[in-house]
Protein backbone atom coordinates (compact mmCIF):
# COMPACT_ATOMS: atom_id res chain seq x y z
CA UNK A 1 0.00 0.00 0.00
CA UNK A 2 0.81 3.85 -0.51
CA UNK A 3 1.92 5.72 2.22
CA UNK A 4 0.37 3.71 4.52
CA UNK A 5 0.25 5.33 8.78
CA UNK A 6 -0.93 2.92 11.28
CA UNK A 7 -1.46 4.52 15.14
CA UNK A 8 -2.64 3.04 18.09
CA UNK A 9 -5.79 4.53 19.78
CA UNK A 10 -4.79 4.18 23.65
CA UNK A 11 -6.91 6.36 24.24
CA UNK A 12 -10.64 6.47 24.18
CA UNK A 13 -12.53 9.49 22.42
CA UNK A 14 -12.73 11.52 19.20
CA UNK A 15 -10.34 11.81 16.85
CA UNK A 16 -9.31 14.05 14.24
CA UNK A 17 -7.64 13.61 10.54
CA UNK A 18 -6.26 16.85 8.79
CA UNK A 19 -5.16 17.10 5.19
CA UNK A 20 -2.95 19.85 4.64
CA UNK A 21 -2.97 21.56 1.31
CA UNK A 22 0.05 23.64 1.35
CA UNK A 23 2.57 22.05 -0.63
CA UNK A 24 0.84 22.74 -3.95
CA UNK A 25 -2.39 24.87 -4.00
CA UNK A 26 -3.19 24.82 -7.95
CA UNK A 27 -2.57 21.34 -8.51
CA UNK A 28 -5.49 18.97 -8.59
CA UNK A 29 -5.32 16.09 -6.21
CA UNK A 30 -7.03 12.70 -5.40
CA UNK A 31 -6.73 12.21 -2.22
CA UNK A 32 -8.10 8.43 -0.65
CA UNK A 33 -7.60 7.28 3.04
CA UNK A 34 -9.17 4.51 4.82
CA UNK A 35 -9.92 3.80 8.23
CA UNK A 36 -9.50 0.63 9.58
CA UNK A 37 -10.12 -0.24 13.33
CA UNK A 38 -8.31 -3.48 14.38
CA UNK A 39 -9.19 -4.62 18.01
CA UNK A 40 -7.73 -7.65 19.88
CA UNK A 41 -10.46 -10.15 19.17
CA UNK A 42 -10.48 -13.82 20.89
CA UNK A 43 -11.36 -16.19 18.32
CA UNK A 44 -13.92 -19.30 18.84
CA UNK A 45 -10.91 -21.42 18.91
CA UNK A 46 -9.69 -20.01 22.15
CA UNK A 47 -9.56 -22.13 25.20
CA UNK A 48 -11.76 -19.86 27.04
CA UNK A 49 -14.91 -20.63 24.91
CA UNK A 50 -14.24 -24.72 25.98
CA UNK A 51 -16.90 -25.14 28.31
CA UNK A 52 -18.07 -28.12 29.76
CA UNK A 53 -22.08 -28.48 29.21
CA UNK A 54 -24.73 -30.81 30.09
CA UNK A 55 -26.00 -32.86 27.48
CA UNK A 56 -29.74 -30.52 27.01
CA UNK A 57 -27.03 -27.98 26.35
CA UNK A 58 -25.57 -29.31 23.37
CA UNK A 59 -27.64 -28.35 20.94
CA UNK A 60 -27.53 -24.42 22.07
CA UNK A 61 -23.94 -24.53 22.06
CA UNK A 62 -23.95 -26.47 18.34
CA UNK A 63 -26.81 -23.43 17.29
CA UNK A 64 -24.01 -20.89 18.69
CA UNK A 65 -21.34 -22.68 16.67
CA UNK A 66 -23.26 -22.46 13.90
CA UNK A 67 -23.55 -18.88 14.16
CA UNK A 68 -20.56 -17.84 15.00
CA UNK A 69 -18.84 -19.33 11.79
CA UNK A 70 -21.79 -17.85 9.62
CA UNK A 71 -20.44 -14.22 11.72
CA UNK A 72 -17.08 -15.44 10.63
CA UNK A 73 -17.50 -16.18 7.30
CA UNK A 74 -19.43 -12.54 6.79
CA UNK A 75 -16.85 -11.08 8.46
CA UNK A 76 -14.54 -12.36 5.88
CA UNK A 77 -16.60 -11.92 3.46
CA UNK A 78 -16.77 -7.85 4.48
CA UNK A 79 -12.77 -7.33 4.23
CA UNK A 80 -12.67 -8.95 1.12
CA UNK A 81 -15.29 -6.18 0.05
CA UNK A 82 -13.76 -3.65 1.38
CA UNK A 83 -9.66 -5.08 0.13
CA UNK A 84 -11.20 -4.90 -3.65
CA UNK A 85 -12.98 -1.38 -2.97
CA UNK A 86 -9.70 -0.58 -2.11
CA UNK A 87 -7.99 -1.93 -5.08
CA UNK A 88 -11.03 -0.32 -7.02
CA UNK A 89 -10.38 2.82 -6.23
CA UNK A 90 -6.33 2.70 -6.49
CA UNK A 91 -7.46 1.76 -10.01
CA UNK A 92 -9.53 4.28 -10.41
CA UNK A 93 -6.95 6.84 -9.21
CA UNK A 94 -3.95 4.83 -11.87
CA UNK A 95 -6.51 5.64 -14.31
CA UNK A 96 -7.15 9.26 -13.97
CA UNK A 97 -3.29 10.02 -13.65
CA UNK A 98 -3.22 8.21 -17.28
CA UNK A 99 -5.67 10.01 -18.68
CA UNK A 100 -4.74 13.04 -17.37
CA UNK A 101 -0.83 12.48 -18.84
CA UNK A 102 -2.39 11.15 -22.14
CA UNK A 103 -4.35 14.10 -22.39
CA UNK A 104 -1.10 16.67 -21.39
CA UNK A 105 1.34 15.22 -24.30
CA UNK A 106 -1.45 15.43 -26.82
CA UNK A 107 -1.89 18.90 -26.10
CA UNK A 108 1.92 19.22 -26.06
CA UNK A 109 2.79 17.43 -29.48
CA UNK A 110 -0.20 18.91 -31.16
CA UNK A 111 1.89 22.42 -30.22
CA UNK A 112 4.61 21.41 -31.29
CA UNK A 113 3.35 20.23 -34.93
CA UNK A 114 1.27 23.39 -34.89
CA UNK A 115 5.06 25.23 -33.73
CA UNK A 116 6.95 23.25 -36.77
CA UNK A 117 4.45 23.97 -39.01
CA UNK A 118 4.75 27.69 -38.51
CA UNK A 119 8.77 27.77 -38.38
CA UNK A 120 8.51 25.79 -42.06
CA UNK A 121 6.37 28.69 -43.55
CA UNK A 122 8.55 31.08 -41.84
CA UNK A 123 11.36 29.51 -43.82
CA UNK A 124 9.76 29.02 -47.31
CA UNK A 125 8.57 32.73 -47.34
CA UNK A 126 12.20 33.83 -46.07
CA UNK A 127 14.12 31.69 -48.91
CA UNK A 128 11.32 32.96 -51.69
CA UNK A 129 11.97 36.17 -50.91
CA UNK A 130 15.83 36.19 -50.99
CA UNK A 131 15.44 35.52 -54.74
CA UNK A 132 12.81 37.94 -55.34
CA UNK A 133 14.65 41.44 -56.16
CA UNK A 134 11.15 43.42 -55.18
CA UNK A 135 10.71 41.70 -51.76
CA UNK A 136 11.21 43.80 -48.39
CA UNK A 137 13.47 41.26 -46.95
CA UNK A 138 16.01 40.92 -50.14
CA UNK A 139 16.33 44.50 -49.91
CA UNK A 140 17.21 44.69 -46.15
CA UNK A 141 19.62 41.77 -46.75
CA UNK A 142 21.45 43.65 -49.55
CA UNK A 143 21.61 46.52 -47.29
CA UNK A 144 22.68 44.56 -44.26
CA UNK A 145 25.46 43.03 -46.53
CA UNK A 146 26.88 46.51 -47.94
CA UNK A 147 27.87 47.59 -44.08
Amino acid sequence: MENTHRADASVDGDYKFCFDNTFSSFNTKTVFFELSIEGDSQGWDSEENIDFVQADQIYELKMQDVHEVVNNIRNHITKIRHLQELIKSSETRDRNIAEENYFKVNTYSFLQFLLMIAVGLVQVVMVRSLFDDQSKVNKIWKNFEKK
